[in-house]
Parts: structure tokens; C-alpha cells; sequence
């Protein structure tokens, strides 16, 4: 078994001990126990959408490097249109 299967396995494992207890029924009345189940059912499905996740933030963080970049040049020639139009109404 590689490495990442027995990761996944391990965590899969506890997960569902933990669901388990909580939903044993004990701790009914406290509300982070009631809600702890949905958590880890969310958390479930968070794992399966991790490489898209992580595809999705490097490309937004592409994007916004490249804004970064290139919005000194846009100001500037905004800029200098704006002078221009001012500079021709004079």
C-alpha cells in the first residue's frame, strides 16, 4: 500500500470512528456534538474536491499576479488620456 492510500485509509478510519460516537446519541443536547456529523460528512466531500480546490486557487492567484502586474500600466495610460483630454480643452 502507497503511502497516500494509507494516509486516506487512516483518516477514512477515524472519521468514521468519530462519526460513530457522535452519533452513539451520547452529548445529544450540546450543539457541537449535533453538529460535529454534518462536519465530518462536509469534510468527506471536501477531500474528493482538494486537487480541483488547489487547481482553482493557483489559477486565481495567476490571475491576480497578472492584474498586479499589469495595473500600473493601465493607470498610467488612463493617466495620460485624462491629461491629454485636460491639456486640449485649454
Amino acid at each position: 500500500m502507497e503511502p497516500r492510500e494509507a494516509s486516506l485509509r487512516v483518516i477514512k478510519d477515524l472519521q468514521a470512528v468519530l462519526y460513530r460516537t457522535v452519533a452513539s446519541g451520547r452529548g445529544k443536547r450540546d450543539r457541537f456534538t449535533a453538529d460535529t456529523g454534518r462536519k465530518l460528512d462536509n469534510v468527506a466531500r471536501l477531500q474528493t474536491r482538494v486537487p480541483a480546490l488547489l487547481a482553482l486557487g493557483v489559477a486565481a492567484g495567476a490571475v491576480f499576479q497578472g492584474v498586479g502586474s499589469a495595473a500600473p500600466h493601465v493607470l498610467g495610460a488612463f493617466g495620460k488620456m485624462w491629461r491629454a483630454v485636460l491639456s486640449a480643452g485649454r
